[in-house]
């Protein structure tokens, strides 16, 4: 871990490095035989990001279809999209808010709305 706490998931998803994050689900599923836990997957930096979040702060400065890669690949490998950072921010209301529509219906096709949060407390 970096001094804030970030693993290497987190770095690779935050660059939305599609292919080095494949890589790194895909050894940590050889090395633990079923796939990655979803503790690593859903592994908290100092700030309380997660792989999934960081991947969609990405979003403007990197190809959309690679962070559309990466938000897959961690949903694929448990990340759980209605955790929340400050202010109660999770993966779709960041996605949204940068207009990102293909992992707006990424996240709802892979999840379904109630998953992500949206009728939470309604």
């Amino acid at each position: 871990r970096t001094a804030q706490q970030d693993t290497v998931l987190h770095l690779a998803a935050l660059g939305n490095h599609d292919q080095v994050l494949q890589l790194l689900l895909e050894t940590e599923a050889v090395i633990g035989g079923v796939g990655p836990s979803s503790s690593l997957v859903e592994a908290t930096n100092a700030s309380g990001w997660t792989p999934l979040l960081l991947s969609l702060l990405g979003i403007n400065s990197q190809p959309l279809s690679r962070c559309v890669s990466c938000v897959q690949m961690l949903l694929k490998h448990g990340a759980q999209p209605a955790r929340t950072v400050f202010g109660g921010w999770n993966a779709l209301l960041l996605a949204a808010s940068h207009g990102a529509t293909q992992v707006v219906e990424c996240l709802l096709q892979q999840v379904g709305s109630d998953a992500c949060g949206v009728n939470a407390g309604t």
